[in-house]
């Protein structure tokens, strides 16, 4: 860019000197004309009055006394090739020497101070003219002397002398300046021209570069990842974002082969296709150890001559379709077992309830400090736990349908944290709760919510060792308001961590699997998300995520 704007400085520089040196040319090429044009003059006019200054020399020398002497010498005189002719005349303007008319133009003229002029002849020769008398001391035709006390006679002498020579050195002169002046103005012209060509290169220039930075642009942004490979599978671009999926943000992959960047990523089969385009998906292995799923599409690169020059290959993260295949494969497995759940619950009910009923009547026949007595109460106790369960499994088969209203997610957090503050005080539990007064209320139903954090806080409290930690965190994004339970207890294991939320999956001792089953209903039917991130021995922390605003909540 810089380079560009030197190069049209200088051709700017260029021009406007050129047409300052045709300026001053013609200033100096006129001042110079009009130098020599006095200079011949003057030349010209030295040379005629040398002319009369020898004339008058040889008559008053003696060497010429005569009217054919007279006529010998100016015969002589017009031998020099710079002298047309010398004409003579008397007072009256009658020839004496010579054989032409007196001039008319000259007869106006004071002879003692001369004239001169330059015309042309019929040759078209330059001839300059000289007029002026002279003195002579005796008469050209009688030879009578003069008396010497007098001046003499007066003569007038028209010497014209030829100017083609000046003419010619100032015709050069003009022709070479004019030369140079066109030179200069090609100059000036091409700079003009090459001034318009570098603005227009320029602005070219400056537009490919601007469409240039805006497709590099648009496929930086670009929400799927797009690596373009020349024909031996060398990486020649590629965007931020395949960049984030491949974790290649602090390598330089350009100019590498893509099967080294990636190399237990299955993209051999990116380069060898037969038809111009592929679609596949794959799970890419990457160099940290981590997988992702990709649905990989190639096409060829073609050039115009239809030649193949490279592959250009879009990646498109499946994580969160596949996401929401489990989900959705989840929530139909959990579907089924609720319908099966609610089936099987409503068939025990009935026949528990007589049970009760007569395990109550045994009981009552009995003396309370007899062993049939015991017997009986356990009976009723059992079927009080195996009510409960079947209370659980018709929760989780049909749980309630949210009464959406505004809440204020901190007062569910801290009424759920007082229905088991005998449990933490038990065991010592320690409560960070990290208050944030920005967090906007939320759509929720008040009592779904508190069995969710009751299910949460008491899992947290069975995981916990004595004087734990028990850590709630708010924060919220652009649509959800986001809840973070943690605790620094047992932890879950990483192959466990898929199961959690399916019906009857439980790792503790006497539990039934279905609190957090009904959790996850809970914050579904809320169109919520929840998640959990667990080290086993470390800790676990539950993410729930729910919706600053309910779908179909009418105000």
């Amino acid at each position: 860019m810089k380079q560009y704007k030197l190069l049209n400085i200088f051709t700017i520089f260029l021009g406007v000197l050129s047409i300052v040196l045709i300026i001053a040319l013609g200033w100096f090429t006129y001042r110079n004309y009009d130098r020599e044009r006095s200079l011949m003059q003057d030349l010209l006019l030295q040379e005629g009055k040398l002319i009369i200054t020898s004339l008058q020399a040889q008559s008053k020398a003696g060497f010429i006394i005569n009217h054919e002497q007279f006529g010998k010498y100016v015969e002589e005189l017009k031998s020099s090739p710079f002298v047309k002719d010398i004409q003579i005349y008397d007072k009256e303007k009658k020839i004496l020497i010579g054989n032409k008319s007196y001039p008319k133009d000259f007869n106006n003229t004071n002879f003692d101070q001369g004239h001169q002029d330059i015309s042309q002849d019929s040759k078209e020769n330059y001839i300059f003219t000289f007029v002026s008398s002279m003195s002579v001391p005796y008469d050209i035709f009688t030879e009578e002397d003069l008396d010497i006390e007098r001046s003499g006679l007066s003569y007038i002498v028209v010497i014209e002398l030829f100017a083609n020579k000046f003419y010619e050195a100032q015709a050069e002169d003009i022709r070479r300046a004019f030369g140079t002046s066109i030179l200069l103005l090609i100059i000036g012209l091409a700079s003009v021209y090459f001034i318009f060509v570098i603005r227009r290169y320029y602005s070219l220039n400056i537009s490919l570069q601007n469409v240039q930075e805006y497709i590099s642009n648009v496929i930086q942004s670009m929400p799927n990842g797009l690596i373009s490979l020349d024909r031996t599978g060398k990486v020649e671009t590629i965007n931020r974002t395949a960049l984030r999926l491949l974790k290649l943000e602090n390598t330089e992959p350009i100019g590498k082969k893509i099967q080294d960047i990636v190399p237990n990523c299955e993209t051999d089969m990116v380069m060898n296709f037969e038809s111009d385009k592929l679609e596949q998906q794959i799970e890419c292995h990457l160099k940290d150890g981590s997988s992702i799923p990709l649905n990989i599409i190639s096409s060829k690169i073609n050039d115009e001559k239809n030649k193949t020059i490279g592959t250009v290959i879009i990646l498109s993260d499946l994580r969160e379709l596949k996401s929401l295949e489990k989900a959705v494969e989840r929530s139909e497995r959990l579907a089924s077992l609720g319908r099966m759940a609610a089936g099987i619950a409503h068939e025990i009910r009935n026949p528990l309830s007589s049970i009760k009923g007569f395990a109550m009547y045994l009981r009552n026949k009995f003396d309370v400090s007899s062993e049939n007595w015991e017997y009986a109460s356990v009976m009723m106790n059992e079927v009080d736990r195996l009510n409960r369960v079947i209370q659980d499994l018709l929760n989780f088969a049909k749980p309630y349908e949210p009464k959406l209203h505004p809440i204020e997610i901190e007062k569910i957090i801290n009424h759920s944290l007082k229905l088991v503050e005998s449990e933490l005080t038990e065991k010592k539990v320690h409560v960070k709760l990290e208050n944030n007064d920005n967090i906007k209320p939320v759509l929720a139903d008040d009592d779904l919510l508190t069995q969710v954090f009751l299910n949460l806080f008491l899992n947290a409290i069975d995981a916990l060792y004595e004087a734990g930690i028990l850590k709630i965190l708010f924060s919220e994004d652009k649509d959800f308001i986001i809840v973070e339970v943690s605790d620094n207890g047992k932890g879950i294991k990483q192959d466990d961590i898929p199961k959690i939320f399916d019906p009857f999956f439980t790792s503790k001792q006497g539990g039934t699997g279905l609190g957090l089953a009904i959790v996850y209903r809970i914050i579904e039917n809320h169109n919520g998300e929840i998640g959990v991130l667990s080290d086993a021995g470390k800790g676990t922390t539950f993410i729930i995520k729910l919706p600053k605003r309910a779908k179909n909540y009418d105000e």
